[in-house]
């Protein structure tokens, strides 16, 4: 995955920021976020998202050409005039993977739910990385009165794992806005600002971190 660049050709690719979404454990928003963090660079630029994920599920959430931003087969990716670029790696990359991407990425973002399995298995990841600037998102979390958001934010701060503050919350808006192949506030389903909201608020992070 990603082999065909370097840190070298990166660098001479102008490209303003690098962001990587990748994670152990299935079903935690990963290309949820992908795509959305995607949508969100694209107001400050031109924005490519690679697809890494083996069942290519971006490139099919856009077959209907209905995002403001490109999406590329990583095997296929030019990266060439681009001002950000967002990936979404396969699930549980490989060491080689990692290392490749970690020496490309200005970022990477591990999203989990806040349920302890998906945070056991997103210390296995963070313990198998290189030496690359990286934060856990917290993904699909409950409403109030569920505290577990606020519990998992505890147990990753006792950690020193680096978090968003931003959560993203367990909505139904972003299943039917996949349905209909669109970005949540292009579909506009009913929920669909808090969902907004919070990928909004997290690109503004992101940014800031940045």
């Amino acid at each position: 995955m990603f082999k065909h660049l370097n840190v070298e050709i990166v660098k001479h690719l102008n490209i303003q920021m690098i962001v990587a979404i990748t994670a152990y454990k299935g079903g935690v928003g990963k290309t949820t976020t992908a795509v959305h963090l995607a949508g969100g660079f694209s107001e400050q630029g031109k924005t490519l998202l690679i697809d890494g994920d083996v069942n290519r599920s971006a490139i099919q959430w856009n077959e209907s050409g209905n995002f403001p931003f490109d999406v590329a087969d990583i095997d296929h990716a030019d990266l060439e005039g681009f001002d950000h670029v967002v990936i979404d790696t396969a699930a549980r990359p490989s060491s080689d993977d990692l290392q490749t991407l970690s020496a490309n990425s200005d970022l990477m973002i591990i999203p989990t739910t806040p349920d302890a399995l998906a945070l056991g298995t997103t210390v296995q990841i963070i313990n198998d990385l290189p030496d690359v600037a990286y934060k856990v998102l917290l993904t699909i979390v409950p409403p109030r009165p569920s505290k577990v958001g606020t519990e998992a934010k505890q147990s990753l701060h006792k950690a020193n794992i680096p978090y968003f503050e931003t959560e993203i919350p367990r909505k139904v808006a972003f299943q039917k806005a996949a349905l209909a192949e669109k970005l949540v506030k292009d579909a506009k389903p009913q929920g669909w600002k808090p969902a907004n909201e919070a990928y909004t608020a997290l690109t503004q992070e992101v940014l800031n971190d940045l």
